[in-house]
C-alpha cells in the first residue's frame, strides 16, 4: 500500500539543482526542481503566469530603449519610453496620441547613455541625472504636454573650500564681474558653475558670496554675475569651486529624502553627495551661521574610493557604494537629518552594481558589484544597524554567468520582484519577507526582455516591458491574470491582442505578428499554429471573442520525495508514484505524468452542453501514473502548453517504495 504525500505550498520556488537533495533544508518541502513560466503566489499556490499584451513598437526598431514609471498618483500613472532623444508616453493601457500619431518630446539623452539614467519624483516633476548631462527635470502639465527643461540649481554645491595657495581677486563685489586668479585653474567647462568667495573680516569672521561663471577667457580669467554680494574685491584665497560643471561631471544617483533632494556621485568626487534645502530643492545655500534647513555637502569616509552608485530613502539615506553600504541619517535624537548634526557609517561591505535598486515597505532589493547575486538590506533592533541577506542564493543557476540589467517590483497581488537579465532571459521573485516568503521562477518569452517598470493599475499593479522580438521592439504589459472565470477572456499568450465584435473567421490587425505561427483563442476553445499572413489570420469557425498571441510553455516539476524510513533515506531507493492528486484553482487543461516525455492530457470536460467551453475547474483532480514503473526520485511534471490559466495549490502523489 502507498503513501500518500503532500506539498501544500510552493513559495520555495525553482532551486538550484546543487540543492536537489538539500532534503535538511526547510525550503525543500516548498521547493520545486522546475517552474519555468509559473509565478509563486505568497498563499502557497503557482500560477503560469499570464501573457503580455501588445501595446506598440518602439519608434526605432534598431535602437534600444528603456522604459520607467512616472506616478503621480495611484490614479495618475504613465509609462514613458526613453528613446534616443526623444520620449514617447503611454496611459491607462495604451499610448498617448496627438493627431493620431505618438506624442513625443525631444530629449538630450542618446541611446548609449540611456541604462545609466537614474531619476526620483515629486508630483509632476521628473528629475534626471546622468554623469554626462547637466541635470535636467522632466514636467508634465497634461496628458499631451511634458517638458524638459534643465534642472535649475543655485548657491551651490561647492567643492571642499581651497587648500592652495593660489588666490581669486574678484573686478568688483556686485554685478557682472571678472575673476582672475594667480594660476591656471578655470576651464572651458566652468561656464555655468557656481563658485563661492570668502573673504575674512575683521571681528566679523569669513563673509562669502557666490557668483556664476558665465564666459571663459582663459585659465587664469573669467567673466561672472555675482548673486550674493561679495564682502571685498580684495585678492583671496578663501575660495571653493562648484562641485558640478562640465568640467567637473553631474550627479550620477538622486533621490528625496526628508524633503531634500539629494545627489551624489559626480567622475571628480565618486563619494560626494549634496543635499538641498529643505523644501526648496533648487537651492544649495549654506549660511554662515547654520541654519538646520540649509544644504549639505558631505562625503563618504571611506578608506577605498568607491563610487556611490545608487541611493534610496529607508527613512534616511542608504548610499550603496561599488564596495559597501552606508547609513546616512541624522545624528542628534529629533531623527533631523541638518548640517549641525550628521551621521554617517558604513553597515556592509556587499557592494552594488549599477542596476537600480527596488524599495519594499521598508527595506531595499538590490544587485551585488558583479551583477549575479541579489541582496536585500533593512534596519535591524537587534544590531542597529542595516543588515541583509543574498536573496538569490537559493536560485542562482538562474543568474549564473549573467547580470541583472533592471528590476521593478510588482506588489499587487503577488509581491513579485521582475528581474531582467542581460541575456534576455527574467526571473520573477516572490518576496514577502515577514513571513518569510522567497521564491525564484525563470521566465522565457520568444524574444528577449530588455526594459521593465511597474505602475498602479485598476486594482493591481501593472507591469510594462520592452521586449525585443526578432529585432523588432514593442513595448507590452502584463495584465490582470484572471479578470473572470470565462475561459473567452482568458489571455494565456505573448504579444497578444483581441478582437471583440461581431462572430467573424478572419480577423486582421496582426501586423507586428507578420510571420509568426500563433495561438488562438476564439470564445473560450483553443487554436493552435496559425500562420499570420499579411497581418492577418483564418479561423476554423467564427467567433466574437478571440485572443491571438505568441504560444509560451509553463512547466511545472516536484522535487524528489522525500520522508523518514527505518533504513534511512528514500533519496536512493526506487519509488513508484501510481497517482497523484492535485489540487486545481480556476483551472483548465495541462498535461500531467512522471516525466516531460511521457504525459497524460488532464481530462477536465464535466458534460457541459455542445457548443460551450469547458469551464474553468476548482477542486481536486486525480490521475493514475500506474504505468510509470519504478524510478528514483519520484518526481511529478505538469506542462500547460494552452493558452489557459492554472492554478495548482497542492500536490498528493500516492508514492510505494520499492527495493
Amino acid at each position: 500500500m502507498g503513501m500518500d504525500l503532500l506539498q501544500p505550498s510552493f513559495t520555495g520556488g525553482e532551486i538550484s539543482p546543487s540543492l536537489s537533495y538539500r532534503t535538511d533544508l526547510q525550503r525543500y518541502a516548498t521547493a520545486c526542481k522546475a517552474l519555468k513560466n509559473w509565478i509563486v503566489h505568497p498563499h502557497g499556490g503557482t500560477s503560469n503566469r499570464p501573457g503580455t499584451e501588445f501595446i506598440a513598437a518602439t519608434k526605432d526598431n534598431s535602437k534600444r530603449s528603456r522604459i520607467i514609471p512616472f506616478e503621480f498618483s495611484i490614479e495618475q500613472a504613465y509609462t514613458i519610453e526613453f528613446g534616443d532623444q526623444y520620449f514617447r508616453f503611454f496611459m491607462d493601457g495604451g499610448q498617448i496620441l496627438l493627431n493620431n500619431v505618438p506624442y513625443e518630446i525631444t530629449s538630450p539623452f542618446v541611446e548609449a547613455d540611456l541604462s545609466s539614467i537614474k531619476f526620483t519624483q515629486s508630483a509632476d516633476v521628473l528629475f534626471l541625472v546622468h554623469p554626462k548631462y547637466a541635470p535636467r527635470t522632466l514636467t508634465r502639465s497634461g496628458h499631451t504636454n511634458w517638458s524638459i527643461g534643465l534642472y535649475e540649481f543655485k548657491n551651490g554645491p561647492y567643492r571642499r573650500a581651497n587648500a592652495t595657495s593660489t588666490t581669486i581677486t574678484p573686478s568688483a563685489a556686485t554685478g557682472n564681474i571678472t575673476l582672475t586668479a594667480s594660476s591656471a585653474i578655470f576651464d572651458p567647462g566652468h561656464v555655468g558653475s557656481w563658485w563661492r568667495i570668502g573673504t575674512h573680516i575683521d571681528n566679523n569672521g569669513d563673509q562669502y558670496g557666490c557668483v556664476k561663471i558665465t564666459a571663459v577667457t582663459s585659465s587664469t580669467v573669467v567673466s561672472a554675475t555675482v548673486y550674493s554680494t561679495l564682502a571685498a574685491t580684495t585678492v583671496t584665497d578663501d575660495w571653493a569651486e562648484g562641485a558640478w560643471s562640465g568640467y567637473r561631471g553631474w550627479p550620477s544617483s538622486v533621490m528625496f529624502c526628508q524633503d531634500k533632494l539629494v545627489f551624489g556621485n559626480t567622475p571628480s568626487d565618486p563619494q560626494g553627495y549634496w543635499m538641498s534645502t529643505t523644501g526648496d530643492y533648487n537651492n544649495f545655500i549654506s549660511h554662515g551661521t547654520l541654519q538646520d534647513t540649509d544644504s549639505i555637502t558631505n562625503y563618504l569616509t571611506s578608506r577605498k574610493v568607491n563610487a556611490i552608485r545608487n541611493m534610496v530613502d529607508l527613512g534616511d539615506v542608504m548610499a550603496l557604494t561599488s564596495d559597501s553600504e552606508w547609513h546616512v541619517g541624522p545624528g542628534s535624537s529629533d531623527g533631523i537629518i541638518k548640517p549641525t548634526s550628521l551621521r554617517q557609517r558604513c553597515d556592509g561591505h556587499s557592494g552594488c552594481s549599477l542596476a537600480d535598486p527596488v524599495v519594499i515597505k521598508n527595506r531595499a532589493v538590490y544587485v551585488q558589484p558583479m551583477g549575479t547575486i541579489v541582496q536585500d538590506i533593512g534596519y535591524s533592533y537587534e544590531s542597529d544597524g542595516y543588515i541583509g541577506d543574498d536573496i538569490s542564493i537559493f536560485a542562482n543557476h538562474l543568474f549564473k554567468g549573467k547580470t541583472v540589467v533592471e528590476m521593478a517590483y510588482q506588489q499587487e497581488p503577488d509581491h513579485i520582484i521582475w528581474i531582467i537579465l542581460n541575456d534576455g532571459s527574467m526571473v520573477a521573485m516572490t518576496y514577502l519577507k515577514e513571513q518569510q516568503i522567497l521564491g525564484c521562477t525563470p521566465i522565457q518569452t520568444d524574444g528577449l526582455y530588455e526594459s521593465v517598470c511597474t505602475i498602479p493599475g485598476n486594482g493591481y499593479d501593472e507591469v510594462w516591458f520592452i521586449i525585443n522580438r526578432d529585432g523588432k521592439r514593442y513595448v507590452e504589459r502584463l495584465p490582470d491574470r484572471l479578470p473572470s472565470t470565462d475561459p473567452a477572456d482568458c489571455t494565456f499568450l505573448d504579444c497578444w491582442l483581441k478582437y471583440k465584435g461581431v462572430p467573424a473567421d478572419e480577423i486582421s490587425g496582426l501586423n507586428h505578428l507578420e510571420g509568426k505561427t500563433v495561438n488562438v483563442l476564439a470564445d473560450g476553445y483553443v487554436e493552435k499554429g496559425l500562420m499570420v499572413t499579411n497581418g492577418k489570420i483564418t479561423l476554423s469557425r467564427e467567433a466574437s471573442k478571440v485572443c491571438i498571441g505568441l504560444p509560451y510553455v509553463s512547466d511545472f516539476e516536484t522535487l524528489n520525495v522525500d520522508f523518514a524510513t527505518n533504513n534511512g533515506t528514500i533519496q536512493s531507493r526506487n519509488v513508484k508514484i501510481s497517482n497523484v492528486t492535485l489540487i486545481f484553482e480556476n483551472s483548465r487543461g495541462g498535461y500531467i505524468g512522471a516525466n516531460f516525455d511521457k504525459m497524460k492530457e488532464v481530462n477536465q470536460y464535466s458534460g457541459q452542453p455542445s457548443g460551450t467551453p469547458i469551464p474553468l475547474y476548482s477542486g481536486e483532480y486525480d490521475e493514475s501514473l500506474a504505468d510509470g514503473g519504478y524510478t528514483k526520485g519520484g518526481r511529478i511534471c505538469f506542462r500547460q502548453s494552452d493558452p489557459l490559466p492554472v492554478t495548482i495549490l497542492a500536490i498528493i502523489p500516492d508514492v510505494t517504495m520499492g527495493g
